[in-house]
């Protein structure tokens, strides 16, 4: 073999190396931005259980009920979301079922723009979740709620403040 076949040869050895080393370098990236995105969806889908073991427990629906009668503030109630629930004829214990409601949309509002962010979600879907979203946050008590949750991202919360914003521009 002569030394320029040689060469071609080890040429062609190198860049199958360096193209074999930048696949699995751009693999591993995949595979971490997926990994991150389940975790995010496993905490997201435990924090939704936590909340609906709250909202079937009718026990501690009472409780947080009798702690509001003694004055327990409610950081997402305010005059609106007093109307809404006057207008809906709405109990306390059913307002805060729905509170619960609204806390698991929201965090599931969350995972979905995280999964989005991340590239793990056609932009075609995600416009149709934020399009449900604006929708949802037409609501008092829903704005309420996710303007004041505890535990949502802050590019989420931003979002949220987004939408609301293009709600109060359109209105």
């Amino acid at each position: 073999m002569n030394n320029k076949t040689r060469f071609s040869i080890e040429i062609f050895g190198a860049a199958s190396i360096v193209a074999s080393l930048i696949f699995v370098g751009i693999q591993l990236i995949q595979d971490r931005t997926v990994a991150r995105g389940a975790q995010f969806d496993n905490r997201a889908a435990a924090g939704i259980q936590m909340h609906i073991s709250r909202f079937e427990n009718d026990a501690y629906i009472q409780d947080v009920v009798d702690r509001w009668e003694h004055g327990a503030a409610r950081r997402w109630f305010n005059e609106d979301v007093q109307a809404f629930q006057d207008r809906m004829g709405i109990s306390d214990k059913g307002l805060y079922r729905l509170n619960l409601s609204v806390r698991m949309s929201a965090i599931n509002f969350d995972n979905n723009f995280y999964q989005y962010q991340l590239g793990l979600m056609d932009e075609e879907d995600w416009l149709s979740i934020r399009a449900n979203q604006k929708r949802t946050l037409q609501s008092p008590l829903n704005r309420a709620v996710y303007q004041t949750m505890d535990g949502m991202r802050p590019q989420a919360k931003l979002e949220v403040s987004r939408i609301i914003s293009e709600l109060e521009t359109t209105n």
